[in-house]
């Protein structure tokens, strides 16, 4: 959540990538292997949300484009702006339009410059991760359209996004104090009173997101301190943690707005750490094995022929079904499809690393099974 007032557009909505300042950039290290979308919260824009201002210098640092790439220089990094004023808003779009609006504007880039099939990390600051759910859901509903997006997408970094709602009278009083000093007695628009806990169409976003986290790896930011003058965090933790068993979280020091802005100063620097470390250890996609809700099977897809994306990709395949097992215990069978050499599977074997006590092991032609 941001005080500032801000004038929405054509030059700060929609997808935008945030080129190197160093034109040399992709000679020196290669081509981008992984896409980077940053989505922002209420009341906030696509380049001051993610920027920290020195108020000694005035110096501003937009840490997506001046410090990430000198931890993973072969990221693209974009942010995708949409028009988030709680007050004097007309825009009619709300949480599934916007989504939307991201899934075309990802789409059409990707198909447009070849780089379909490229790894996906979506960050989200307060409703910006709310959108990212929605928008994840409507491309599993619409795969024909958007399925590379979803295929694609390896995990979500969540800064403070109010999954369950937020206090309202914690935004009543935020909200009380910039329409006082921005905007008079103009009325409120639907940002505010979508996110007010319990709110259906937040609840509706969260159970329809539910069943497709397993496919992502997730790690969730809390806000640590009280917003200024406020006195109160503006998004509790039980909110802001999905409280699911694949899930990483933790505190990020700052308030609401804070906790996405780094600078190059050395007191910054354990907060942008949490950061950067957060979107490498997500952009490997899920652990399968701390996924307590594994409901789908996985098959490990060879590296593209081009070789340009490093990390293997695991798809779903259909579930063999419940089925009664050889050793007549009536346990669910999951199915693996099998492919490429022995030392593949093994490698699939390590990265599971389940304890086999209790189930049993079969090879069959072309694929193996376990009990579940």
């Amino acid at each position: 959540m941001n005080t500032t007032v801000t004038q929405y557009g054509p030059h700060n909505q929609g997808l935008f990538i945030l080129n190197p300042s160093d034109p040399t950039w992709e000679r020196q290290h290669g081509p981008a292997n992984l896409d980077v979308v940053a989505v922002h919260g209420l009341n906030g824009e696509r380049i001051r949300s993610w920027t920290r201002k020195d108020p000694e210098t005035n110096e501003e640092t937009l840490w997506l484009r001046d410090m990430l790439p000198q931890e993973m220089p072969r990221v693209r990094a974009m942010t995708f702006g949409y028009n988030a004023s709680v007050v004097g808003n007309t825009s009619v779009n709300g949480i599934r339009d916007n989504a939307r609006s991201l899934l075309e504007a990802l789409r059409l880039l990707r198909d447009n410059d070849g780089s379909k099939g490229r790894p996906i990390v979506f960050l989200g600051h307060s409703l910006g991760g709310i959108i990212i759910k929605q928008a994840l859901c409507t491309a599993n509903i619409e795969q024909r359209k958007f399925g590379d997006i979803l295929t694609s997408t390896r995990g979500i970094v969540f800064f403070g996004t109010p999954h369950r709602g937020t206090d309202a009278a914690v935004w009543g009083e935020m909200v009380a104090r910039i329409k006082f000093a921005a905007f008079g007695k103009r009325e409120l628009n639907d940002w505010f009173r979508v996110l007010r806990p319990d709110q259906k169409d937040l609840v509706n976003v969260s159970e329809d997101f539910r069943p497709l986290a397993t496919r992502f790896a997730i790690s969730s930011f809390y806000e640590e301190n009280a917003y200024p003058n406020l006195k109160k965090v503006i998004v509790e933790k039980k909110s802001a943690i999905l409280e699911m068993t694949h899930e990483d979280y933790c505190a990020m020091p700052g308030h609401h707005s804070s906790i996405v802005k780094f600078s190059k100063k050395a007191e910054d620097q354990q907060r942008f750490t949490l950061a950067w470390r957060a979107i490498e250890r997500v952009a490997k996609g899920p652990d399968r094995s701390t996924t307590a809700e594994f409901r789908a099977v996985y098959r490990e897809v060879p590296e593209t022929t081009s070789g340009r994306y490093a990390e293997p990709r695991w798809e779903p395949v259909e579930v063999a079904g419940r089925i009664e097992a050889p050793n007549g215990f009536g346990k669910a069978q999951l199915g693996y499809s099998w492919k490429g050499a022995q030392n593949t599977w093994d490698k699939a074997q390590e990265r599971e690393k389940v304890t086999t006590r209790g189930r049993r092991w079969e090879e069959g032609e072309g694929e193996r099974r376990r009990d579940w």
